[in-house]
This record gives structure tokens, sequence and C-alpha cells, in this order.
């Protein structure tokens, strides 16, 4: 079932590389119907408001209840993309959290419901998911996975564990591209710049938009996707 009635990208039948974001709700089982439906809406919010920097991005499925999908046609961008939406999350309730599986194989990208597809890609996100543990937030699996990435995800992966609903509300508007200056977020979120430099700074922000960084360069490097060519990190400016 999509969720959302924002317009998606147009399909491209065309076989490449793509992305599929799987995920499950963090304790679904209590969270009443509201505050799941809640959750979702934030998720849908998210996936709209990276459309404008993560490549094209399909429609948002659930299913189960407590599942979810989505496709995006920008590989490179996918990891960016995951950290984002579970920043979104946490930012709007700390009850509010989601496992992440991200796919990455050959597929025609197709805008519409993701639960209608099939492909290397959704296989790998969907086995991957599968084999997360409770405790784990976010997988990466590729078929050009270096031999490093497996660990760099687990560490990326214990940092955003330890994210707190304040650093998300800065991290949010700090993981998108192009980067924000810390003043500009400081003004959105109505608190001092300092504020946002002490939150950023707890959260390990450089090194984990560094990392994104590099998973992007690296993606480019192959050929994959064309993912913008932009400073990842926050300028203090």
């Amino acid at each position: 079932m999509a969720v959302g009635g924002s317009e998606p990208a147009p399909a491209d039948a065309t076989p490449h590389r793509i992305a599929v974001l799987t995920g499950d709700v963090v304790k679904s089982s209590a969270l009443p119907a509201t505050a799941l439906d809640a959750l979702f809406g934030a998720l849908e919010r998210g996936r709209r408001d990276a459309a404008s920097w993560a490549g094209p991005i399909g429609k948002l499925s659930r299913y189960r209840g407590d599942g979810w999908q989505l496709v995006t046609d920008a590989p490179g961008a996918a990891l960016r993309l995951g950290l984002f939406l579970r920043a979104t999350l946490l930012a709007e309730n700390t009850d509010f959290d989601t496992r992440i599986s991200i796919g990455i194989g050959e597929g025609a990208f197709d805008a519409g419901d993701p639960g209608l597809l099939d492909g290397a890609a959704f296989q790998r996100s969907g086995r991957a998911l599968e084999q997360m543990r409770r405790d784990e937030r976010l997988l990466l699996a590729g078929q050009d996975d270096v031999a490093l990435l497996p660990p760099a995800i687990a560490l990326l992966d214990a940092l955003c564990r330890r994210w707190t609903q304040a650093q998300c509300k800065v991290l949010r508007h700090a993981l998108a591209l192009p980067a924000p200056l810390q003043k500009d977020v400081a003004s959105r979120l109505s608190v001092e710049p300092q504020t946002v430099s002490d939150h950023l700074a707890r959260a390990n922000f450089e090194p984990v938009a560094a990392f994104c960084a590099g998973v992007e360069e690296y993606w480019a490097g192959l050929q994959m996707d064309q993912p913008k060519k932009a400073d990842s990190s926050v300028s203090a400016s």
C-alpha cells in the first residue's frame, strides 16, 4: 500500500543500478494504531523532503502494518537517505524508530508501489533485513561491496544508534544536500548556532558525513549514478 499523495518521479525502464530501502518499525507492538500512523506520516514527509537531493525516489509502500519499502534511482545517495529517514523519525518522537536494510543491484526504476516489483536489489534488501539483529538499525548489501564496507557500516550503525532526539532535530537538516550553514540550521530551529555545533559534535556528524560522501563518490566512480557533487559537511560560517 503506497503512502502519501505526492507525485513521485517517472519510471526508467532501462535496467541499471537502483537501491531499495526496506524497513520495519522498532517495537511496533508497543505503539497504538494512531502513533503508528503518525510514524508513517513522518516517514513520508522525510521521503518528500529528501526527494530534492537524494535523486528520484519512488512511493513509500507500507506492508504488514509495520513494514515499509521504497526505491531510489540514485544508489549512491541511499545510505545518506537511510540515515536521514531515521533521524526524521527520532526527531518527531523518541518512540519512533526503524531498522533499515539497503539493497543495491540491477533493476528498472519505477515510481509506483515497490511491493509490485522484484529484482536483485529487492531480494538483497529483503534478505538483509531478515538477517539483521534486533538491535541493529542500518545495513547495506550490494553486489559490488568492497571488503571493508560491511564493518564500516557496522561502525556507522553503532554511532547512529546513540543519536538523541535533540541531535536528530539538527541532523535531519545537516544531512541534506547541499550542506546547509550551521547558522541557517540554527535559524530554522530557533536556536543558537553554538547549540547546533554542539549537537553535531556529540552526534559525530563530521565522520558520518565524510563516510556518506565517500560512499557517494565510490558509487559515482563505478558510474552507477550521478550524485550531486557537494560538500557533505556543515559549514561553521
